[in-house]
């Protein structure tokens, strides 16, 4: 679906508490991990390029809260790990 509407690139920006699990482990909701690395890789295979957005937790729940407080995410690059600040430049080029 990614590939038919065009999509150069998939970001992905889940609430901060949907991948902690406090019961667990590791303190990783593994559910949740397992189909962001399946989506990943599902993206990958059609040729986009797949990028995790995330945030320390204390400035906001969800991606929304983040923004309200002034705040952007780190973009973390799935296929190389390498990790970058989100600028309103980077938002820009995305459109």
């Amino acid at each position: 679906m990614l590939v038919r509407f065009g999509t150069k690139k998939h970001i992905i920006a889940y609430d901060t508490d949907a991948l902690s699990k406090e019961d667990s482990v590791d303190g990783k909701n593994q559910q949740v991990f397992d189909h962001v690395i399946d989506f990943a890789k599902q993206s990958k295979a059609a040729g986009i390029p797949t990028y995790l957005w995330t945030w320390n937790a204390n400035d906001g729940k969800g991606l929304d809260d983040l923004l309200k407080n002034r705040k952007l995410p780190i973009e973390v690059n799935l296929l190389t790990k390498q990790r970058r600040a989100v600028t309103l430049e980077n938002i820009n080029q995305v459109w």
